[in-house]
Formats: structure tokens, sequence, C-alpha cells
């Protein structure tokens, strides 16, 4: 499963899994154990990407929430960048996620902008855009982890 919000548990789930694969790759796990581990996961894999989608579609804004906002609305949540100083980025001629990024910061929080990202999109792009429009704006650009973890850590922690 891609980059999302999930929830811990799914989180811990994957996670656990490509370190374990990231074991096999050094030769410090047998690939049978990997193998072992992925079939007594699957349930509990299903049931939090079941998870995970609900939560996509709970808290993923609606067409026409974006008509709902004012200057003052918080747009990036992480970073508090409201809706003026994104319209600003654009009448200094920003058009993209990423120049709007680069002048305001919207998108650089914790989350990296799976929350706002589509807002913002919807905020350059103007209310009531079509996906053709949208898709013109693009979206931001992935950025690795704060801390890279190397893959002797996760090798020394296993038994």
């Amino acid at each position: 499963m891609g980059p999302g919000i999930g929830g811990s548990e799914l989180a811990r789930l994957e996670g656990h899994l490509a370190g374990c694969a990231a074991a096999v790759y050094l030769s410090r796990m047998p690939r049978l154990e990997l193998e072992r581990l992925r079939v007594s996961d699957t349930a509990r894999l299903a049931r939090e990407r079941r998870f995970a989608a609900a939560l996509d579609r709970l808290f993923t804004p609606g067409s026409g929430f974006d008509t709902l906002a004012d200057d003052n609305t918080v747009i990036c949540r992480c970073e508090q960048v409201r809706l003026r100083e994104i319209q600003a980025a654009v009448a200094s001629g920003a058009r993209t996620a990423n120049e709007v990024k680069g002048l305001t910061r919207a998108g650089m929080g914790n989350c990296q902008g799976r929350i706002c990202g589509s807002l913002v999109a919807r905020a350059i792009a103007g209310a009531g855009a079509t996906t053709e429009e949208l898709d013109s704006v693009g979206s931001f650009t992935p950025r690795p982890p704060l801390v890279p973890l190397p893959l002797t850590v996760l090798a020394e922690a296993l038994p």
C-alpha cells in the first residue's frame, strides 16, 4: 500500500513486514520466516486497510468543500497556512502545488501534504475546478523521512 493515513497499527504491521523483508535481503532472516509472517498477518493487514479506507472516506474533503473556505480558513493545519496565503502565492505567480509549497510551507508539516494536498490544489485551480485543471496543478513532491534509519539498525533489532 502506498503512503497514506491508515492508523498506527497498519503502519506498524507494514513497517514490520518491510523491516523483515530488508532482513531477508541482508541474509539476517530466512525467507521462509518472512513468508510465514506474511501469511499470519494477512487477515490483520486486510482489517487495518479497511480501517484506512474508512478513515479516507471520513476525512477526505468532499466536492464543494473548498467553496466554504474564506480568506482566514486554515488549509494546511500542520503549518497553519491560511487560504489567503495560498491566494497571495498564486497572485505572485505560483501555478503548481510545489510552487505554493515553496512560498507558504503548505504541505511541509508532519503529514507531508496528505491532509491538505487536495485543498491546496483546489485553492490554486479555483473553486469548481475540473479534474483536468486540478491535474495541471500537480501534487506535492514526496520527501524522505526527516531522519533516515540505516538498515543495520533494523537488522540488529531482529532476534
